[in-house]
């Protein structure tokens, strides 16, 4: 049987997460020349900063308290989007965005599976997965659009840079 403590513990993994996720795509952000890549960065960072909003919420509610602690045991490297966008390695962005979605989506079903919540915070947390998952599948895509159009991506982000 999981302890009320537990609970907490599993929701502020997933607050880090978030809160680390956040913090790799404002990097990217930063690092970015690119309007499309900013927007894209920027998307990720907000959808990021929502969820966390909404677990300190919950977690506050529960009588918990928001913990940005290492000792949660997290094992996950967030990417260097820095680096990746020095070089110009579109494709190797976008796994990277889907492994950091896919390490978030993990630690959510996780959480969902070992714990009972009342209907809203459930509610709440497959509706988050559910938007990790679909930011997956739309990175597939565009993926494999890459695949098709490597070469015309590659010019048409050297020529959308922020002036």
């Amino acid at each position: 049987m999981k302890t009320p403590k537990e609970k907490l513990q599993g929701l502020n993994k997933i607050l880090i997460i978030n809160d680390n996720a956040e913090k790799a795509y404002l990097d990217g952000f930063n690092a970015s020349m690119n309007l499309d890549l900013k927007k894209l960065f920027r998307a990720r960072a907000f959808q990021c900063s929502e969820f966390c909003s909404d677990l300190v919420i919950e977690i506050r509610h529960l009588g918990g308290n928001i913990t940005y602690s290492s000792d949660l045991d997290l094992r996950f490297e967030t990417p260097d989007f820095k680096r990746i966008i020095r070089a110009g390695n579109y494709k190797l962005m976008l796994s990277e965005i889907n492994r950091l979605n896919s390490v978030c989506l993990d630690y959510y079903e996780r959480v969902l599976k070992d714990f009972k919540f009342d209907k809203t915070l459930q509610n709440l947390l497959v509706s988050h997965k559910q938007i990790i998952g679909n930011t997956i599948k739309l990175n597939r895509y565009m993926n494999e659009f890459l695949n098709v159009n490597e070469g015309s991506i590659a010019m048409r982000a050297n020529q959308n840079q922020v002036v």
